[in-house]
């Protein structure tokens, strides 16, 4: 090979011929594997790389059977070695001839788009030998190291574009050379995904909202956990619910604030079990106004009335303390205190006896949840 054409691979490649076959042959470590149907379009074949007027036929569609393995999981920025294999090209598209090639040279350029806006440029190498005049030319499994980046992350690989330079001699000892370029695909989906983790990072969480009344629920995001590890979530002293890493350490769920939380600033942690890592976020719960009355308004001392109710805490004890407003020179008592438990559905609906030895007047009613601390507006009713 004279000295120019090695240049000219290196342009295409960035590796140098290596001998007849691929150019790894070893096998990478365990990991993901998939394999999917791409489909380039506006694929041309030229006998100079640059001058579309040297183009050989017609545009034409390639659909060749992709082929990723990847280790998985593994750490950030660290090497690894990607496998890819393409499958087999269509020989007619190529417009050799009767008689075919010898002495074939294959280079390959297969561009991916990554989740993260990277992208990467994996170049193989082949050597097959021969290449028949009709047929199909084996772009077998070749291998190419890559660098992960450099945070924890689920790594998306889509096909964006290829493109190769084939070269090779005819019977009568002439050199032939053929390149392949197609289209770049508009919207690359995904063939693979690589889980790369950070294990020297420390654990962070996003809670979504920030703020969150009593019984409703919360979004956390939490990155850089040990991978598979139990991750336990607390509100305060209080545990709440139990997730599993993913394998780049991350977990996602959503927590609900128990209705009996106080209100007010509580912080949210996740613990994980596998050395105690913490990661923890401020909450600011919301407490929620229920409703309360008594029925009658006007009740005559010594007989019943009913105390009614919405949105306490499922099964909640809750206290109503009615007193005497302001200063009175009728004779009696000047308050009485209610206990009534909500519902499962946290209504509230009890009968009680307004004691005869109350003072009549306009009393003030105070209705509070004794473990959520819920308190419902201050009404009056007049005892008679």
């Amino acid at each position: 090979m004279t000295p120019a054409r090695t240049r000219a691979l290196a342009l295409l490649t960035g590796i140098a011929l290596l001998p007849a076959g691929l150019v790894a042959t070893s096998t990478p470590a365990s990991g993901v594997e998939n394999t999917t149907t791409v489909t380039f379009t506006g694929c041309d074949i030229r006998t100079e790389r640059e001058l579309p007027t040297t183009r050989i036929g017609d545009n034409f569609s390639w659909s060749p059977s992709l082929r990723l393995r990847h280790p998985s999981p593994v750490r950030t920025d660290s090497d690894q070695r990607i496998a890819v294999s393409l499958g087999d090209f269509p020989v007619e598209r190529l417009g050799l001839g009767s008689a075919g090639l010898s002495d074939v040279e294959v280079y390959v350029q297969v561009d991916f788009e990554h989740s993260d806006g990277g992208a990467s440029a994996i170049h193989l190498a082949y050597r097959p030998g021969s290449v028949p005049a009709t047929g199909t030319l084996a772009l077998g499994e070749g291998e190419y190291d890559v660098y992960t980046p450099s945070t924890s992350q689920l790594q998306t690989w889509a096909p964006l574009g290829i493109r190769f330079a084939l070269y090779g001699t005819d019977a009568a000892d002439t050199r032939h050379e053929r390149f392949l370029k197609c289209d770049p695909i508009a919207q690359p989906r995904s063939a693979l995904t690589v889980a790369i983790f950070d294990p020297a990072a420390k654990a962070s969480l996003r809670v979504s909202p920030a703020a969150a009344a009593q019984g409703s629920a919360v979004k956390i995001v939490a990155r850089d956990f040990a991978p598979g590890e139990t991750v336990t979530a607390y509100l305060g002293a209080r545990k709440l619910v139990a997730f599993t890493a993913d394998t780049i350490g991350a977990v996602a769920g959503i927590v609900k604030v128990p209705d009996a939380t106080k209100p007010g600033t509580q912080t949210l942690k996740l613990v994980g079990s596998a050395n105690g890592e913490t990661a923890a976020a401020a909450l600011k719960v919301l407490g929620v106004v229920p409703s309360a009355a008594i029925t009658p308004k006007a009740v005559k001392r010594g007989t019943q009335a009913t105390l009614t109710g919405a949105k306490w805490v499922p099964n909640e004890t809750v206290k109503a303390q009615l007193t005497l407003q302001g200063k009175s020179k009728q004779k009696g008592k000047k308050a009485q205190a209610v206990t009534a438990k909500a519902s499962t559905t946290g209504a509230l609906s009890k009968k009680f006896k307004v004691k005869k030895s109350l003072a009549p007047g306009t009393y003030k009613v105070a209705v509070v949840g004794l473990a959520s601390g819920r308190t419902a507006k201050i009404f009056t009713i007049k005892l008679k």
